[in-house]
């Protein structure tokens, strides 16, 4: 594939891809939780949606995304990071502006998780990705 093609393609690569891991995570998740008698408003059932959920979403957007570039994977690898920082910093203030009661705490986790995610991956690619640039 072209590099022209791979750079225009590797940010909405990046969302895609995000999308369809968590969604088979969470499926894979859930059944594995139905499996041993979870129920859906249960602690761990609402730990696995909202916290692993959160950081299996931000790091795969940004390791998605850095491996699609075909270039300077670990400068992609930093933005996309700190575009899930932005954002999550975002739902985090608002979700605790907006937030009505009880769900606030899970809210806040959720958008905690998407930041370490997304930081944890940039980091990763960062140091250890012996790919050439």
């Amino acid at each position: 594939m072209p590099p022209i093609i791979r750079w225009i393609l590797f940010f909405p690569a990046a969302i895609i891809g995000s999308i369809l891991v968590t969604g088979l995570w969470n499926i894979l998740g859930n059944s594995s939780l139905a499996s041993q008698g979870f129920i859906e408003g249960s602690f761990w059932y609402a730990f696995q949606q909202n916290v692993v959920g959160s950081l299996v979403a931000a790091t795969s957007f940004v390791y998605i995304g850095a491996l699609i570039a075909p270039r300077k994977q670990k400068a992609v690898a930093i933005i996309l990071g700190a575009f899930v920082l932005i954002f999550g910093t975002a739902l985090l203030t608002s979700s605790i502006l907006l937030t009505p009661g009880g769900q606030i705490g899970w809210f806040i986790v959720a958008d905690l998780s998407l930041i370490v995610g997304a930081v944890t991956a940039a980091y990763y690619i960062y140091k250890e990705e012996k790919r050439p640039e």
